[in-house]
């Protein structure tokens, strides 16, 4: 116990004087980390935005195919129905991550 009591002793006068080092070494980490999750976001905001452009044209495609045969109605319907379906499970990942983070 006595041992523990003397490093504590010796320890403690070192992390005081070194305390404003490892500031700033914190301050610098929350910086990069801000800065990566900044570009990790617009990464993932962008990959998003495109997947969404490529699903459209795709869309398009479908039915610019279909126009001429008599299922031309029906494949609208299913893209319609498709995109809903897209957007409600977009909604439904949006609450939850929203809840998930409002408990932290």
């Amino acid at each position: 116990m006595f041992l523990s009591i003397r490093k504590a002793q010796i320890l403690i006068p070192f992390f005081n004087q070194r305390l404003a080092d490892y500031a700033q070494l914190a301050c610098l980490d929350l910086i990069t980390f801000r800065n990566e999750m900044i570009a990790a976001i617009v990464g993932a905001a962008i990959g998003v935005a495109s997947l969404l452009l490529l699903l459209g044209f795709v869309c398009v495609g479908v039915i610019i195919t279909e126009w001429d045969t008599p299922y031309r109605i029906r494949a609208a319907w299913i893209i319609a129905v498709a995109w809903g379906l897209i957007t409600g499970v977009c909604a439904y990942v949006a609450t939850s991550q929203s809840r998930l983070w409002s408990r932290s």
